[in-house]
C-alpha cells in the first residue's frame, strides 16, 4: 500500500491506486473477521494480543479507504497541483489511521513474539502486521 500512496502523492496511477487500497481495506477486514474465529483464548495476554491486532487492522482498512478516497479526489485538477496531490481531508483521516495501525502493528508484535519464540511459531516484526 505503501507504493499505492506515494503514487497518490505524486498524482500517477491512482485509479489502480485506488482500486489496489479498496482491495487492501478488504483484506484486512477480512483478517479481522477471521480473527474473531480464531480460537486464542488458550495464550498468555491473549484479549490484549486480539485486541492489538483487531485495533491494528481495522485502523489499516480505515486508512486504506480513505487513502482510496483521495486517491480519486486527486483527479481532480484542484486537488493534483504540479504533479503533487494536495491533502484532502480524506489524506489526513488516512494519515491518522495509518499512525494508529502502526502503533497497534508495534504492540501486537511485542505480544506475540514471546509467544512464538516459546512454542517454536514464526516471529514478526511489526511490519509484517
Amino acid at each position: 500500500m505503501i507504493k499505492a500512496v506515494a503514487a497518490t502523492r505524486e498524482c500517477k496511477d491512482l485509479d489502480k491506486s485506488a482500486a489496489d487500497l479498496t482491495d487492501a481495506a478488504g483484506q484486512r477486514n477480512g483478517l479481522v473477521s477471521r480473527l474473531a474465529q480464531t480460537p486464542v483464548d488458550k495464550l498468555p495476554n491473549s484479549g490484549d494480543l486480539t485486541a492489538q491486532l483487531t485495533t491494528a487492522w481495522k485502523s489499516s482498512a480505515s486508512a486504506d479507504s480513505h487513502y482510496a478516497a483521495w486517491a480519486h479526489q486527486a483527479g481532480d485538477k484542484k486537488v493534483c497541483v504540479k504533479g503533487h496531490a494536495r491533502p484532502t481531508k480524506d489524506s489526513v483521516a488516512g494519515d491518522r489511521d495509518s499512525a494508529a495501525a502502526t502503533d497497534a502493528k508495534k504492540r501486537a508484535a511485542d505480544l506475540w513474539n514471546p509467544i512464538a519464540r516459546k512454542y517454536g511459531l514464526t516471529t514478526h516484526d511489526w511490519t509484517q502486521l
